[in-house]
């Protein structure tokens, strides 16, 4: 998804990503970033740790990039990670999402109902709204989770490194995401994620 709007409103928010060279990467959660990172290190781009807020003058011109994924799957997968798969702290709980469920861990429709709270939604950049998280109309490309291999492919021209298949190292293990909605939390995320959905055109159910 090439953006064509022009750098004009990075200086507004604050918003985490990585520089190397002349690149600027807005990094998500559960778009396979640690799969490109392995590969960008891999072709010696190695993008450090630390994270800027504000992009520096010197990198007001770099090439930018960052991947999206279908609220609806995304927010699946984050129950999956955050909650089925690990034992949270009492801290993490607290820090987190006000779960009020006596640590037991949510079913996705309680954890859905949870993070819809407004308050509850910007405690995690896992389920945070995406503009809220980077500035979707000052970046150069967004690509798809849903189409990561093709606009994994267009970043790499971009940056000036081969083209590779990428591997299927995390490849998610539940079933299709559809098949954890009912209506209610179908509309939640319709509703909650309703600016996202709009701008990427995302539909449930693709």
């Amino acid at each position: 998804m090439e953006n064509r709007t022009g750098k004009n409103n990075m200086d507004n928010k604050k918003f985490l990503h990585t520089i190397i060279s002349n690149i600027i990467w807005y990094t998500t959660p559960k778009c396979g970033s640690r799969t490109l990172h392995n590969i960008f290190r891999e072709n010696n781009i190695n993008f450090p740790t630390e994270k800027y807020t504000q992009v520096p003058n010197f990198a007001k011109n770099y090439f930018s990039f960052s991947i999206v994924r279908n609220p609806w799957d995304r927010l699946v997968s984050c129950w999956m990670q955050k909650i089925i798969r690990q034992e949270p702290t009492e801290k993490q709980f607290r820090k987190g999402t006000r779960w009020e469920l006596n640590y037991q861990k949510p079913s996705f429709k309680d954890f859905t109902r949870i993070i819809s709270d407004d308050e509850n939604i910007t405690k995690d950049k896992h389920w945070d709204l995406y503009f809220n998280i980077i500035p979707v109309s000052d970046i150069d490309f967004i690509g798809r989770f849903e189409n990561l291999q093709e606009d994994f492919n267009t970043i790499c021209d971009k940056i000036g490194i081969p083209q590779q298949k990428l591997p299927h190292k995390n490849k998610s293990k539940h079933k299709h995401y559809t098949e954890y909605y009912d209506e209610e939390t179908k509309q939640i995320v319709a509703e909650r994620y309703a600016k996202d959905i709009e701008y990427f055109g995302y539909k449930y159910g693709e």
